[in-house]
């Protein structure tokens, strides 16, 4: 019984002892990462992560000599969160004093000028998305009143889905981003407004698992006979059809793509 206990005693104590160096491998990960995200930044990064317009500048290249003068700024160091908020301004220059203390870096006359510097270049950037945003906007609603109601059903289909107004598909297919791209827009055709109604169908359909392919169809097809999305019926669609058969038919004047797209239009609602 004593050498039956012995033996088991022996087994526990390499059981625990297994168990105390297998424990030792998620700490030393979880060290490595905090090492990671203890990196330790300078201004010498700061300097060199700044954008090449703002380096073009003379006040930079003032806020350069000042910092090669520096023993101090050159050995300064400090964490990820001082180096967003020295990056993205986010102090005041009442705080400044508070500023050096929390962080402990050199009273020195860097950090004005560059909290100046910095701050005129993110106010110039925001007046000019600002500019843009209100340049697309006004182009936009010059369009016809028919393609602004299926722009804003597709943007509201999409909310619906996601049930957010955060909707990614629409905005990157149907609106604009800059000012060359909403001139574009403005001398699109019909043809165009199709595929890029077909474009957003398919991107969406791509994004979201819960999308009404029947219901996209509609749209699209609604627009293809001009006829408006909430007031339709099935003999207007058929009056509409043979109206726009003889624009579009290859024998009377028209194509066989226009015609193709019509008679497809159709069926959507007939099959």
């Amino acid at each position: 019984m004593d050498k039956f206990g012995r033996e088991n005693k022996s087994l526990v104590f390499i059981g625990i002892k297994f168990l105390f160096f297998v424990s030792l491998f998620p700490k030393k990960e979880k060290q490595k990462r905090k090492k990671k995200r203890m990196k330790k930044y300078n201004i010498l990064y700061l300097l060199k992560k700044q954008p090449i317009k703002l380096t073009k500048t003379n006040d930079f290249q003032t806020l350069i000599s000042i910092f090669n003068a520096s023993t101090e700024l050159k050995k300064a160091h400090f964490n990820r969160k001082c180096y967003s908020i020295i990056n993205n301004c986010k102090i005041s220059y009442q705080n400044l004093e508070r500023f050096y203390k929390i962080f402990r870096l050199p009273k020195n006359s860097f950090f004005p000028l560059f909290f100046k510097l910095k701050k005129d270049y993110l106010n110039q950037k925001v007046k000019k998305r600002d500019e843009i945003k209100k340049y697309i906007f006004e182009k936009m609603n010059i369009l016809p009143d028919n393609i602004k109601k299926y722009i804003r059903n597709l943007a509201k289909y999409e909310i619906n889905i996601i049930k957010s107004k955060k909707i990614k598909v629409w905005s990157k297919i149907l609106y604009p981003k800059t000012k060359k791209q909403a001139n574009l827009i403005l001398n699109y055709k019909k043809k165009d407004w199709i595929l890029l109604f077909d474009k957003f169908s398919e991107e969406i359909k791509k994004e979201y698992k819960n999308t009404d392919e029947k219901y996209l169809q509609k749209l699209i097809s609604l627009f293809i006979l001009d006829l408006d999305i909430k007031k339709y019926s099935l003999e207007e669609i058929n009056k509409q059809y043979r109206i726009l058969s003889k624009k579009y038919h290859p024998d009377l004047g028209g194509n066989s793509y226009d015609f193709n797209l019509l008679q497809k239009a159709r069926s959507v609602f007939f099959n």
